[in-house]
């Protein structure tokens, strides 16, 4: 059996989390140029059972403070890796590619340094449909 008491420690943002998604607030962020933080960085599976890499972004101010724009990328094809770590590079965070198993400790601790760090992004999407988020500064 799972111990779950050990996420038990700090709730309060969490609740808040909770008491605002039910009280309808949740908006669709339009495609456009935002302030944001990272708040999930980590390497999954997709429902194809593809290695895939999350990335949120919570935007800070504006009429859409707080809401969050997802980015999934799958990274089972070099040039798709090569974009991750080019997004990461401009942000500070010199990340490399060497097994996926490597890549997703390189990717939690990108997520423990980067987490605190302001920066603007254009959230566009691409001729094909996919998500295009491109650092313009970090602040």
């Amino acid at each position: 059996m799972i111990d779950f008491t050990q996420f038990d420690e700090n709730l309060t943002e969490v609740l808040n989390e909770v008491s605002n998604a039910s009280s309808g607030e949740k908006k669709e962020v339009p495609y456009g140029d935002y302030e944001v933080k990272l708040t999930k960085l980590e390497l999954t599976v997709s429902k194809s059972q593809k290695p895939m890499v999350a990335m949120w972004f919570k935007v800070l101010n504006g009429a859409y403070a707080g809401c969050l724009i997802f980015n999934y990328v799958l990274v089972d094809k070099g040039f798709n890796i090569h974009r991750v770590n080019e997004m990461l590079r401009t942000l500070g965070y010199p990340v490399e590619f060497k097994s996926y198993s490597d890549y997703a400790a390189a990717l939690k601790d990108g997520y423990l340094a980067l987490k605190d760090i302001e920066f603007a992004i254009s959230y566009n999407q691409n001729e094909k449909g996919y998500t295009d988020i491109k650092i313009l500064q970090v602040f």
